[in-house]
């Protein structure tokens, strides 16, 4: 009885933890997200007032491009909130 009782304990504890973890990596997919739109909006900002040069913001744009296809195509994919 008294394994049974430490086992739960444990199960609980871990679930817990695991909840706690999730959370924080699902904040942490949303601010990514926040930030790839904040960076292509400075940088289609750059660009319109011709403070930035195209072939470069192209650059950039292919640079976040290939960070979020990064997140997109592993496992923290599952926590970015549904499209």
């Amino acid at each position: 009885m008294e394994q049974a009782k430490e086992l739960q304990e444990f199960g609980t504890s871990l679930l817990w933890k695991v909840s706690n973890e999730e959370q924080s990596l699902r904040q942490n997919a949303i601010s990514f997200e926040s930030s790839i739109r904040r960076v292509r909006s400075i940088i289609s900002s750059l660009v319109a007032q011709k403070l930035l040069d195209c072939c470069l913001a192209s650059k950039y744009e292919e640079d976040l491009q290939r960070a979020i296809c990064i997140i997109a195509e592993g496992d923290a994919a599952a926590f970015f909130p549904a499209k």
